[in-house]
């Protein structure tokens, strides 16, 4: 609770509004756009727009298993976006192929997330994200 309390006071010192990019970043968490971006590299298939994000989170000096570990919540926030769709009758004939591809990808990077314990490097980071996009 003492480090909570810290971070808010760190926030509040700038007098400004605090935003989620500002907490994001005073937590060292990618920035939530980005993540969204790699989502949509991934769901589409895009292995040079993915790869490219995940070399530039890197070399911003985001941890691997993090940016792995945010992108699934990512997903997996957008599987709850297509499954409240669904059920308010929102979404056509595509939504299931929707769900079972961020279903799919979701399990194949948490499927990932012990090789972060070996190493956790850009190479790790680059063949968790092409086996979830495989």
């Amino acid at each position: 609770m003492r480090d909570a309390e810290s971070l808010l006071d760190r926030l509040l010192v700038t007098g400004a509004t605090i935003t989620a990019a500002m907490a994001e970043d005073a937590l060292g968490l990618p920035p939530q756009d980005r993540l969204v971006a790699m989502g949509d590299a991934l769901v589409s298939d895009d292995l040079t727009a993915l790869l490219e994000q995940a070399g530039q989170l890197y070399r911003s000096g985001y941890a691997p298993r993090t940016v792995a570990e945010q992108l699934a919540r990512s997903l997996r926030d957008r599987l709850h976006g297509v499954l409240e769709a669904s059920t308010s009758g929102a979404l056509g004939q595509g939504a299931p192929d929707h769900k079972t591809a961020l279903l799919r990808l979701i399990h194949a990077l948490d499927d990932e997330h012990d090789r972060f314990t070996r190493r956790n490097d850009l190479y790790s980071l680059e063949v968790a994200l092409i086996k979830a996009g495989n």
